[in-house]
């Protein structure tokens, strides 16, 4: 009986073991794929802010202005 109660504290021991093992390499796993979310969100907000200032000087120019301009004056003809 003493046999088998050892045997048994052993296994659970090592069953804790690995649970243990997996539960971290779950957390890094978690904390790489968060870590690339970031590094992708903030690509994406470096993106946003260059076409914002890529956009602000179109209008001022007047570059668009001129060509839509044109392209009606091509459709009442």
């Amino acid at each position: 009986m003493r046999e088998n109660m050892t045997k048994f504290r052993d296994a659970t021991k090592r069953l804790l073991e690995v649970k243990k093992k997996l539960l971290m390499a779950k957390m890094e796993g978690v904390a790489a794929a968060a870590a690339e979310v970031d590094d992708k969100a903030a690509g994406e907000e470096g993106e946003e802010e260059e076409e914002e200032e890529e956009g602000a000087g179109e209008w001022e120019g007047g570059e668009e202005d001129e060509e839509e301009d044109v392209e009606v004056e091509e459709i009442e003809e």
